[in-house]
């Protein structure tokens, strides 16, 4: 964990964070992507779990398909979710059968008439950066922190996956009064909370 860095806007720490990222090799990344999908399918708080929210990973994102197939593979629901509005996103349940569509921001979303009821047990959110205390730096649609504001006080548990460098000690960019926390950051190293 580092923190010498400083960005005094959040687009500054998203663009940093997202060059480092996008320099990964792959391999790399599919490596290091299968040891965190191993790391949070093998905690009590997986094997706990009966439904799992979670976004079809893109570009250099840290693949989501180990994860999706592990929750198939032991019968736990498996919500994904898709944008309705602006700031407003709902998840949807996906089984192999959903029909999949690219949204405008180039990720696959389910085609569902119904959002999904309730909240999932463990909801993994896309991040490019986290703090040791669980602040998230997002990619800026406050899609998560506007969607997880409205589930507050839910038996949820959010987790972030990152590789080591992408976790700070204190937040080094603008944390705003609606960013929320996430409960448990998994990395390649280690898993915080």
């Amino acid at each position: 964990m580092h923190n010498r860095l400083s960005f005094p806007t959040k687009r500054q720490a998203r663009n940093y964070f997202l060059a480092r990222r996008d320099q990964v090799a792959e391999p790399a990344r599919l490596l290091a992507a299968h040891r965190l999908s191993e790391k949070l399918t093998a905690s009590p708080l997986w094997s706990s779990a009966h439904c799992v929210g979670v976004t079809m990973s893109m570009g250099s994102e840290i693949s989501t398909s180990d994860i999706i197939d592990a929750a198939r593979q032991s019968g736990k629901t498996i919500l994904l979710p898709r944008v309705i509005a602006p700031h407003t996103m709902e998840f949807f349940e996906y089984t192999p059968s959903t029909h999949l569509v690219r949204s405008r921001f180039g990720v696959l979303e389910p085609v569902g008439e119904q959002p999904f009821q309730g909240v999932p047990d463990v909801l993994v959110v896309p991040g490019l950066a986290f703090s040791s205390s669980g602040d998230r730096l997002g990619y800026g649609g406050e899609f998560y922190d506007a969607w997880l504001s409205r589930h507050r006080g839910t038996h949820m548990t959010t987790v972030g996956l990152a590789l080591s460098w992408q976790v700070v000690e204190r937040s080094s960019w603008p944390v705003d009064v609606w960013d929320r926390r996430i409960d448990r950051i998994i990395t390649d190293s280690s898993v915080t909370k």
